[in-house]
């Protein structure tokens, strides 16, 4: 008995509730995870779901495995490259890097305290108490020398950036551009 509760069946398991629990259950309807999550996701084409464990949102395989320690990384959605933002939950020495659908990373964590979404190809990155932005492999498009960047911004090869509270743009092909 599944509570009447589930959710579409797609690359792996068909997520399915069992006393306010969630876990996943295979095409012949037998646990494939057992019920213990607090929710839970569809699994998407490479193989991960997400779920949600005592307030704390994670990637899980098909076997039910973690992609990351959620005491210690949050991990957002995986962009059209397969690539994902997982940033530290340590407040006190914030560190973000760069992940692949296995879980290795791509950008090592400890270069930035955060990264944005990326979007084209690009991403706002915090190094220090600056901004810029980065591609996927980590490489400066933009050094960090903003005090903020707008997210998604980098339309036309312009990005929308502040500097000592004055606005304008960056030009991704030439030269700083901020009036």
């Amino acid at each position: 008995d599944y509570g009447g509760l589930v959710m579409p069946f797609e690359f792996g398991g068909l997520a399915a509730a069992k006393k306010g629990k969630w876990g996943y259950i295979d095409r012949r309807g037998r646990w494939a995870i057992e019920p213990h999550f607090d929710l839970a996701g569809p699994f998407l084409e490479p193989g991960l779901a997400w779920v949600e464990l005592n307030g704390r949102w994670q990637y899980i395989d098909r076997q039910g495995r973690r992609l990351m320690d959620p005491e210690k990384w949050q991990v957002g959605g995986f962009n059209g490259q397969g690539l994902a933002v997982a940033v530290s939950t340590d407040q006190t020495n914030p560190t973000a890097g760069l992940i692949d659908q296995q879980g290795h990373w791509v950008i090592e964590p400890g270069r930035f305290q955060d990264i944005g979404v990326f979007t084209d190809g690009l991403a706002k990155a915090q190094a220090g108490d600056n901004y810029g932005l980065i591609d996927a492999q980590g490489q400066w498009l933009a050094a960090p020398a903003f005090d903020d960047l707008a997210e998604n911004s980098a339309a036309a090869g312009l990005a929308a950036a502040q500097k000592e509270r004055r606005g304008g743009f960056i030009d991704l092909q030439g030269p700083r551009v901020i009036e």
